[in-house]
């Protein structure tokens, strides 16, 4: 897929106030270069209303835009191993020209500058997230009401850069958290703009549905309720913004984040706070993760003739959608993840007669050990009737 990378930020300013660059930096001359950011998010293997979230909810991706929208944090330290004393928590947005087309450039205010010293530059590492907000209060992360971004490193010392995350457990209430790194060997040796590819830190789960056997004639198979329960689930966890790691998937070479910290639930007394429900009728199940397909899903009130064709033989259908579009659940990536699955389904007949049914699986599916980020897993369920 072609990458589309957007325009710069271009000009100068001067400094208003005193900035840390100050100490490098004795004065800023005609000829100084501002640091400028050019930003776009990195499928690779990722192909596919806010409530107590902290940050902006739903997918970002380079086909809708929402990058733009959201912005990012920008980090930047002099040196590597030390807190980020040039940029913490930069916001830097994105305008668009009122030109009538998709141009536009990344900005920030104030604006910091290359140091003069090679030396310096040299050393300077840059990291980011998004989407952007706000530097939480320190107790934020406390509140079990809070999800998506709920903290962030200080600006001290003792610190680099990372995001403590608290996973959602609506998809509308889901923010999909993006990361980039460049250490001081892979970010620009001469003063050009910083290019940031943003990479996806959750793991991406699609969940797929199809039938070991054709349905008897003048018959639907539709589905009422799929429920999903984790052996164990990651609800929180700290995101490392200055390291990643490799992973080849189908010769493919996917970037992948840093977790540690993780908060973990495991055993009965914690299997209602695992569970995900993907109701038919979310309008009477508010707990609903998401909803059923459209395709496949039984619909209240409707005669055979107006129902969907429902599930096959043939072919996984998608199980999940949200506002017409696919949907998917995502996770904090963790260790083994194995996950136990109930179908609920109704056969509905011609002649009005509904019979329901149930059928449990327990599957890893094609899902890893671990669970990695920056990667969409397929979670394909054969159900027999």
């Amino acid at each position: 897929m072609q990458l589309r990378r957007y325009g710069i930020l271009m000009g100068f300013a001067l400094l208003a106030g005193c900035t840390q660059m100050d100490e490098m930096v004795e004065t800023i001359s005609t000829d100084a270069v501002p640091i400028a950011f050019e930003a776009w998010e990195e499928n690779g293997q990722w192909n596919g209303a806010t409530r107590a979230a902290n940050g902006q909810t739903g997918p970002i991706t380079t086909q809708n835009y929402q990058l733009r929208h959201a912005g990012f944090g920008a980090f930047a330290a002099t040196e590597t191993g030390i807190s980020p004393n040039l940029m913490y928590n930069q916001n830097v947005t994105f305008t668009v020209l009122a030109d009538g087309s998709d141009n536009g450039y990344w900005s920030y205010y104030p604006l910091k500058y290359w140091p003069n010293d090679q030396t310096i530059i040299d050393q300077l590492y840059f990291c980011a997230y998004a989407p952007y907000v706000d530097t939480p209060a320190d107790d934020f992360k406390d509140d079990p009401a809070n999800t998506g971004i709920v903290g962030m490193s200080s600006n001290d010392e003792a610190t680099t850069p990372y995001i403590i995350y608290t996973r959602a457990k609506q998809l509308d209430e889901t923010v999909d958290l993006l990361w980039s790194y460049l250490s001081p060997t892979s970010k620009p040796s001469v003063k050009g703009p910083v290019s940031l590819k943003m990479y996806h830190a959750l793991a991406r789960v699609a969940v797929a549905l199809k039938l070991s056997a054709a349905p008897a004639a003048d018959t639907k198979v539709l589905v009422r309720r799929i429920t999903i329960i984790p052996t164990t689930l990651a609800t929180s966890g700290k995101l490392d913004l200055t390291s990643h790691s490799t992973f080849t998937v189908d010769e493919n070479e996917v970037v992948v984040p840093t977790w540690s910290n993780l908060t973990m639930l495991s055993g009965e007394g914690t299997k209602g706070d695992r569970t995900i429900l993907i109701d038919h009728d979310p309008a009477t199940t508010p707990e609903s993760y998401c909803d059923i397909s459209n395709d496949i899903r039984l619909i209240p009130g409707l005669p055979y003739s107006w129902q969907p064709e429902g599930l096959n033989e043939t072919d996984y259908q998608n199980a999940l959608t949200s506002e017409s579009h696919q949907a998917y659940l995502y996770f904090i990536p963790q260790e083994a993840f194995t996950v136990t699955c109930t179908v609920a389904y109704t056969v509905f007949a011609s002649d009005g007669t509904q019979t329901p049914g149930n059928k449990t699986m327990t599957t890893a599916a094609t899902l890893a050990d671990p669970l990695r980020g920056n990667l969409t897993y397929h979670l394909n369920l054969t159900i027999e009737i």
